[in-house]
């Protein structure tokens, strides 16, 4: 068990991203984190490079949203020692991570693609095909790869068994927090045309661009469901019976409540993500956001999951890959690692 009473006063700082035009992955993963280190009883501040659209993901936690990438505004967070920093970004450079390592006992990288040469420290990446990216393994790095390590926030933990339902009856559609392509009015208008009968109802986050000109698509069986929180995100996933999805961190959370997903690939570096979890049988790939013939493809895709028997064996491969734990594995461990490192000493 963690000696949290011995090291109680830990700084603990969290750099991390998110804004209407980069994205809510990194920022909701690390929320997820910071979640996990207090209930084992640290309390770590954010430190986000972001705009307005993130204030309702961050309310109550402890942060400071500032463009950290710039030297000097780094070196106000720098200037004492930190005891463990966690950096989860696409935008920070080698320079950037040089001057947190610096300053920091322990510094963790949050990881998707290999995206650089890590200095020492650990490296996480909870994605499916973590373990097949050629990582440098050197001295003093730990890594933790793979989905058990898969940072989920922490509602998905406590998730029941998909209750597979004979027929489809309801789609979720869901393209992140900001639709950077603006898939949502494609998906729907699709949907409604083919399938007026299903119940459809779309997650428009706070960084949707074109929100309002979604309501036109609105009617006795579509519904759009604007900027919900985590726990109704959470039961909308469990009441759907399949959902449309980009191919981003969303799919583990899909995945966490056993909802067979078509994804389409909205970003290049969504690639590895959606090639892994396809080849495993958890989601059916259905294209590219720009493809012509997307939503004819989106309807093939809906057909091939006409099978309750399909579905439900979607439904437990995916529960059983992703048991919603990866979050509290990576605070303990990052944890237990310091406290060890620093008994030595």
């Amino acid at each position: 068990m963690i000696d949290i009473i011995l090291y109680h006063n830990m700084k603990l700082l969290i750099f991390t991203e998110g804004s209407t035009n980069i994205g809510f992955g990194h920022l909701t993963r690390c929320i997820a984190l910071y979640q996990q280190f207090e209930q084992i009883g640290y309390t770590p501040k954010l430190i986000i490079y972001g705009d307005k659209s993130i204030q309702s993901l961050i309310a109550n936690l402890h942060y400071t949203v500032v463009n950290w990438f710039d030297a000097s505004a780094l070196e106000n967070y720098l200037s004492k020692q930190i005891d463990i920093a966690i950096i989860d970004s696409y935008l920070a450079d080698k320079n950037t991570y040089g001057k947190i390592v610096h300053s920091a006992k322990l510094t963790v990288y949050i990881d998707d693609n290999n995206r650089i040469r890590y200095p020492k420290g650990i490296v996480v990446n909870g994605n499916m095909y973590a373990n097949l990216l050629n990582y440098n393994k050197e001295h003093e790095q730990i890594f933790l790869l793979g989905s058990p390590y898969t940072i989920l926030r922490d509602k998905f933990l406590n998730t029941p068994k998909k209750n597979v339902r004979k027929e489809i009856k309801h789609i979720l559609i869901t393209f992140g927090g900001d639709d950077i392509r603006n898939m949502t009015p494609k998906v729907l208008s699709a949907l409604n045309t083919q399938y007026p009968d299903i119940k459809k109802t779309a997650i428009i986050g706070a960084g949707f661009r074109h929100a309002k000109q979604l309501l036109r698509y609105q009617g006795n069986n579509t519904q759009c469901v604007f900027s919900p929180n985590v726990s109704e995100i959470k039961k909308l996933m469990i009441n759907a019976d399949i959902a449309i999805s980009g191919g981003g961190q969303t799919l583990y959370e899909l995945a966490r409540t056993g909802t067979p997903t078509l994804v389409i690939t909205i970003a290049g570096n969504q690639i590895h993500n959606i090639k892994e979890l396809t080849k495993q049988g958890i989601t059916i790939y259905t294209g590219i956001w720009h493809d012509k013939n997307i939503g004819e493809k989106i309807i093939d895709s809906i057909s091939f999951l006409n099978s309750q028997e399909k579905r439900k064996k979607i439904s437990t491969l995916a529960q059983q890959c992703i048991d919603g734990k990866g979050a509290k594995r990576v605070a303990t461990e990052i944890v237990s690692y310091y406290i060890s490192r620093s008994k030595i000493s």
